[in-house]
């Protein structure tokens, strides 16, 4: 396949906008309401995309960095009416973390302690919808595996698993490690094509 208005493979396309994103650090640049937003704008409407599909009643996120995604989403649920947004983060939250009726930091914390993970398995009880969750926190092969198996089984049947910044090697190879162990997650290579690239892998539970 080729893509539209180059004469270049799709893929050495993708792989020539990735090198130049990451390497003359575009993304440091990108902000969403004056907050710095290191994602690309294109997986940002992926997430617009599924979220008003899906009207998931919880979006869990193991990242706030400056809260730009969480607002994001936030906005985003606003317009469906429905939903919450929990973003999980090492970090203590400070003042200038955007605030909004729709969002819960859960800050100071690691994503995989324990009375982390209890809080958000309550969150998930008691959601009203489906459950989407994206793994931003940590992008070492270590903190990829081990988000994937803590938090894999609270997505509902039918919502998305959202693996970010796979365009790495390492979390890429772990998660394709990963799967081979889930019969019940299939990568939907759709949203990446649709919108030519994506810095994540859509995972979608069946």
């Amino acid at each position: 396949m080729v893509a539209v208005g180059t004469s270049l493979p799709r893929r050495e396309f993708v792989d020539a906008f990735q090198r130049l994103w990451y390497g003359e650090a575009v993304e440091s640049d990108h902000t969403y309401f004056g907050l710095r937003m290191p994602k690309c704008p294109l997986d940002m409407a992926i997430y617009a995309e599924v979220v008003h599909a899906l009207r998931p009643g919880l979006i869990v996120e193991t990242g706030t960095c400056d809260g730009a995604s969480a607002l994001h989403f936030a906005h985003v649920l606003d317009q469906l009416d429905h939903g919450q947004v929990l973003s999980i983060d090492l970090a203590r939250p400070t003042a200038d973390y955007p605030r909004h009726p729709r969002i819960t930091y859960l800050g100071g914390r690691s994503p995989m302690a324990e009375s982390t993970l209890k809080d958000v398995e309550r969150w998930v009880r008691r959601a009203q919808g489906p459950v989407l969750i994206a793994l931003v926190s940590d992008h070492s092969r270590f903190k990829v595996a081990a988000e994937l198996r803590a938090y894999a089984d609270l997505v509902t049947p039918g919502s998305y698993l959202v693996v970010e910044h796979t365009a790495a090697g390492g979390p890429r190879e772990v998660m394709e490690e990963w799967l081979t162990t889930r019969d019940d997650y299939r990568v939907d290579l759709t949203l990446g094509q649709k919108f030519l690239v994506s810095f994540n892998t859509w995972l979608r539970r069946g």
